[in-house]
Order: C-alpha cells, then structure tokens, then sequence
C-alpha cells in the first residue's frame, strides 16, 4: 500500500470509530451556559458565533433572545416526539445510517479526487473501437451555425444570406457585424452537437428530427420580436454510430468511473484489513475472506 493510501485508510478508519462511539460530549463552562435540555446545552458563545457584526444593542439583544427562543423550541418539540413517536428507533437508525453514508461519501470523493488522473488518448480510442455498439444515436447530430437576432436589427438581409451561405467570407463578414445587433450566435462548423441543442432555443414545431435535418439546409423563424436563422451544413441520422470525437467525453466519464470502482474496492479491502489489525474490528465466526472480495 502506498503512503497515500496508508493515509486515507487510516483516517476512514478513525472516522469510522468516532461514528461507532456515538456522540461525545464535551464540558460547557458553567458560567457560560444558558440552558439545558437533556444532554444538549446552549451556551452564550454558542449564541454569539450565529449573530453578524454591527448591530445597534436594540438588535442585537432581539437577535440574541430569537436564536435562544429558537434553539429551544426545536429541542423541546424534538423531546416530545421522541416521547410520542411510535417509529422513534427507525427514524434514529435512519439518522445514523444517513451520518455514516455521508461521512463515507464525502471521504471517498476526495480520496477519488486524489486519485484521478488522465486517461490516455490510446485508451479512449480503444475503447471507442471496442464498444462502438454502445455509442449508437437516439438523435441527428448537426453542423452548421445559428444566429437570433431582434427583427429591428440592422441588415438582417444580409445576415440571413451570410448566415446561409456559410462560407467562410460570408462567416468573416457575420464575425465583423456588430454584435452589439446579435442576441446569439453559435458557430458550430467544425464540431458536431445534438440538434436538440439548438431546437431548444428555437420556438418552432420541428415534428421528427431526421426528417427535417435531412430535408433542410437554412431554416429561418420569426416569434416575437425575434428572428432565428440556422444553417445546417451536415447531419448524422440518428441510428448512426457516434463520431469518436463526439463520444470521447462520454468515453471518459466510463473509463473514471470505473476507475473509481476499482480504486474503491481496493481501498475498502485494507480499510478492512488495517481495522483488523488495529482490532477495530473483530471478527468472530465470519469468514474474514468474505471481507475481502
């Protein structure tokens, strides 16, 4: 085990024992506790550490007796239903069982933080060539470049032919017009994206995907107020494999997780094994084996 590792096991290990020991609590001075109810106390710092600086004395004084009036409403209407409830210990066992996952969780983000590295291009691309069954289309994916402007805009005759036209003058001539005129421009000539991404700004009835972007190379709409243009300069049908270059993020996420999963593993095997040897845990007539699988 690297000393990383030794590390984070160690202090999950300590975690684990203070969760295990329940709640320890500590002396109040006396001359600065303001109530008591049950085991949980209430002192003046207590109080203080809630307020914000620069009040008046009027304020501060009101803000002082709320947060007190506060805390104890809440425990003495917490001490009424735990006299009351009838399911009280399932809702303990659901606290403490929350308390534990939370402390695990938060503890094995950052040991997966810690652990995380790059995945190798080759790797991704391997990947890629071995699943490429998984990466299938459920929509078109689309290139091309989408503009909204307002209908008051100045030469939008001209914008709408640049936009159109898409070569790469008419899309230098788009980039100098002013675009203090343009609300949105989107230049996705190079890249492919989901055509969902630029429906959903549009406010257009575009019935099936497919169809329509095999149909249509320059859509124009106009609603209130607004005109929207977009070129589509290719299009791949849904149904379709995905690109590499478009799946690779998606690949990434895959490979980090699994990752994760074994370093996971592998961390719980000698979080179980130092708790051993520390007699953390003991184990009677399991089979220790088990633990470790």
């Amino acid at each position: 085990m690297n000393r990383k590792m030794t590390y984070l096991v160690s202090g999950l290990v300590a975690a684990l024992s203070v969760v295990s020991c329940g709640k320890s609590t500590s002396a109040k001075d006396a001359d600065e506790m303001l109530l008591q109810i049950g085991d949980s106390v209430l002192t003046k710092s207590d109080v203080l550490a809630q307020m914000p600086q620069g009040l008046s004395p009027t304020d501060s004084l009101n803000l002082f007796d709320a947060i007190v009036k506060e805390w104890t409403e809440r425990l003495m209407l917490e001490e009424v239903a735990r006299e009351n409830l009838p399911n009280i210990d399932k809702i303990n066992r659901i606290v403490e069982d929350y308390r534990h996952n939370l402390i695990i969780l938060e503890y094995r983000k950052l040991m997966s933080y810690s652990n995380e590295s790059q995945i190798p291009a080759d790797t991704l691309k391997a990947y890629y060539e071995a699943h490429k069954k998984d990466f299938t289309l459920t929509q078109p994916l689309v290139k091309g470049l989408f503009v909204k402007l307002p209908e008051s805009a100045s030469d939008v005759a001209d914008v709408k032919r640049w936009v159109f036209s898409a070569s790469a003058k008419d899309v230098e001539e788009l980039e100098k017009y002013s675009m203090s005129e343009i609300m949105q421009y989107d230049y996705f000539m190079d890249r492919w994206v989901d055509w969902s991404t630029i429906v959903e700004q549009i406010p257009y009835r575009f019935g099936d995907a497919d169809k329509f972007v095999s149909s249509t190379k320059n859509f124009e709409a106009r609603h209130e107020g607004s005109i929207y243009f977009w070129h589509i300069e290719e299009y791949m049908p849904s149904g379709e494999v995905m690109p590499y270059e478009y799946a690779v993020n998606q690949i990434s996420e895959i490979l980090v997780e699994r990752d994760r999963r074994v370093y996971d593993a592998e961390l719980i095997k000698s979080i179980c094994r130092q708790a051993i040897k520390q007699k953390k845990m003991v184990v009677g007539s399991y089979d220790e084996s088990k633990l470790m699988d």
